[in-house]
């Protein structure tokens, strides 16, 4: 993601977590996903997502994130991103 980031001209500083929690890079990968993806007729409008919350640690077996089979475990998900979650309501 950093690649496309950069040739998207926005500016971006500061480690992983701080360029996630950024407003404009959130805004700038919805756009791209909507565009580029997300292509009509296949999604329907109420399809489209509204935001995205990104996540700067990977996703893996040893944060509990992802099963043995490499399968989210949505509950911890969840709770890991609630309060982010809620906020979008």
């Amino acid at each position: 993601m950093e690649p496309a980031l950069k040739a998207s001209g926005l500016i971006i500083s500061g480690d992983w977590k701080q360029i996630c929690a950024d407003a404009a890079v959130r805004s700038w990968l919805l756009d791209e996903l909507c565009d580029n993806c997300m292509e009509k007729p296949t999604w329907k409008g109420f399809e489209k997502p509204d935001a995205v919350i990104l996540d700067s640690e990977e996703w893996s077996t040893d944060n509990d994130l992802l099963t043995p089979s490499l399968k989210v475990k949505l509950r911890n998900l969840m709770s890991r991103h609630e309060e982010e979650i809620n906020s979008l309501n």
